[in-house]
């Protein structure tokens, strides 16, 4: 369990590695973000799994993304980096995962895809 929750972080490096480089989360800001990201994947790989679980984690990533929006405005860059849609790549990871495992349950279904509907934060207005 240990090592698939490395390999799920691992591959979350880069992108806060660029963020606390533009300044937009400190260095102590960047290992709590770790800190709290791997309390969340221990969560979410304990049998039996709770919905709950899940929601907590992507309501911990929405407020991580409101603050990366803010502070991004605030530091007024006017290009968007690759690394802008990691948090919300993650959160589409985690509603992923979370419809996998309660296959059976339409609410989370339909949970998802009410988020996919939503205008978020950050994003152009078409």
């Amino acid at each position: 369990m240990a090592e698939k929750v490395q390999a799920l972080l691992d591959r979350m490096v880069p992108p806060l590695y660029d963020l606390m480089e533009r300044s937009v989360f400190s260095q102590s800001e960047v290992q709590e973000i770790v800190r709290r990201r791997t309390d969340h994947e221990v969560a979410l790989m304990n049998v039996p799994g709770r919905r709950s679980d899940y929601r907590a984690y992507v309501d911990y990533e929405l407020r991580l993304e409101r603050l990366r929006v803010l502070r991004t405005s605030k530091l007024q860059e006017r290009k968007t980096a690759a690394n802008d849609w990691h948090v919300m790549g993650n959160v589409h990871f985690i509603y992923a995962r979370m419809v996998r495992r309660f296959r059976d349950d339409l609410g989370v279904a339909a949970e998802y895809i009410d988020f996919c509907k939503r205008p978020q934060e950050g994003t152009k207005k078409a």
